[in-house]
């Protein structure tokens, strides 16, 4: 995989690092009050970004990973409209904390075709979230993957892996695009493309950050409806007929 070099800091690393000292008062990055990008509906090809003003409106969303994990979101009952945290979730899509709690791989929740809507999905959502830094910003966004663009994220890491070129070492482009399911409703799917790689300098800052990330990462607790406040790593709002697995339904 032959790429293209992509100048991409433009401070240095220690600059980055006095910048975030200096505004967070020497404490830990709180990865709540980054600004939060989700996957639209019904088969949208634009991404909302928050911003100081009214959110942006972007077709593509061009960065690095400087971080990256799965989460899962259970809600026993659909809540149209109302903001609340899910029965039970998992930051790392391997121990769920609530009702029913517990190892994730073992839960009948997570089973394909557990989904009360029907179809082959799950009725424990697994999503993944990337924390994407855009050239010319100091802190990431958070950008949450639906179920459907699973797949579409793991090709695309391992591609990166054939290439031996770390997710955080290459500038990454996502953009969406309207699919249909067996069942005939449309929605939106990432697609997920390598941009550019990074110079040996920009690589040190990216990795730099990358551990920064990966450290507030851990400090998070899950948040759901037994007790836990941290909703940031997830959609509050339950799902409303959105496709549940990464290779198709029929709903």
């Amino acid at each position: 995989m032959t790429t293209a070099i992509v100048p991409f800091f433009g401070a240095n690393a220690d600059e980055l690092q006095e910048a975030i000292q200096e505004n967070l008062g020497g404490g830990a990055l709180d990865l709540r009050l980054l600004p939060h990008v989700v996957m639209p509906a019904g088969g949208a090809t634009a991404w909302e970004v928050p911003s100081l003003g009214d959110a942006d409106s972007v077709k593509v969303l061009e960065g690095v990973i400087v971080g990256w994990h799965y989460i899962r979101t259970y809600w026993k009952s659909e809540k149209t409209g109302d903001k609340v945290p899910p029965d039970c979730s998992s930051r790392d899509a391997v121990t769920g904390v609530g009702v029913p709690g517990g190892a994730c791989v073992a839960c009948p929740l997570a089973r394909w075709k557990s989904d009360p809507k029907g179809g082959a999905g799950q009725a424990c959502k697994q999503k993944a979230v990337l924390y994407l830094l855009r050239k010319g910003e100091t802190l990431p966004i958070v950008v949450t993957l639906a179920p459907t663009s699973l797949l579409v994220l793991k090709t695309y890491l391992t591609q990166l892996s054939g290439a031996a070129k770390p997710f955080w070492a290459v500038v990454t482009r996502l953009a969406l695009t309207k699919t249909t399911s067996k069942g005939g409703k449309e929605f939106s799917q990432a697609v997920i493309s390598l941009a550019g790689a990074l110079s040996p300098d920009d690589k040190a800052q990216a990795k730099a950050l990358k551990l920064s990330i990966a450290a507030a990462i851990a400090a998070q607790e899950p948040a759901t409806a037994s007790g836990a406040t941290d909703t940031s790593w997830f959609e509050t709002e339950a799902p409303v007929a959105t496709p549940a697995s990464a290779v198709g339904d029929d709903f």
